[in-house]
């Protein structure tokens, strides 16, 4: 056991350096050092009931009876936008979105974007930000390896986007 912290994690988690790419279309504050990035279906909610969603969960999709996992969580109470890596389904507007662990609820609001199946979470280990483009490094801390295009959220505030400009 370590009591260690290494980037904000427990040292024994600590991997290091997983992968790097380069980055543009740089949307809100710029990426930092020290911060977790998610890839995978972008679902804003709102009509949110019996919350917060617990990140990690797995969530079920009425009507569609789509299926994921929850990655990143930007709630501001009865709305918000949610990451999820998609396992079976599409889900679309106006589903009613069921938190298995917690037992919170949400509709859909609008249609989601993004990867229609799968996705991940990185923490930054080191940031080079050249503006609106750079490169970043990280350690893949869930999911697999984000593909050239994807859109990377802040985990916290979905306002802040990267797309992924090449292979990892």
């Amino acid at each position: 056991g370590t009591s260690e912290t290494i980037h904000g994690m427990n040292g024994e988690l600590f991997r290091g350096l997983t992968h790097s790419f380069a980055y543009d279309g740089e949307a809100g504050t710029g990426p930092a050092t020290n911060t977790d990035y998610a890839w995978g279906l972008k679902v804003d909610y709102d009509g949110e009931a019996g919350g917060p969603f617990v990140v990690g969960e797995a969530l079920v999709f009425a009507t569609s009876n789509a299926r994921g996992r929850l990655i990143a969580l930007d709630d501001n109470g009865t709305t918000g936008t949610m990451i999820v890596s998609i396992e079976s389904g599409t889900p679309g507007d106006n589903n009613v979105i069921t938190g298995q662990t917690s037992a919170a609820t949400a509709d859909v609001n609008l249609a989601p974007v993004g990867q229609a199946t799968g996705g991940g979470l990185a923490r930054l280990l080191a940031v080079d930000d050249d503006g609106t483009t750079g490169n970043l490094y990280v350690q893949l801390l869930n999911g697999t390896a984000p593909a050239n295009n994807a859109i990377l959220y802040h985990s916290t505030d979905a306002a802040r986007t990267v797309t992924v400009d090449g292979t990892p």
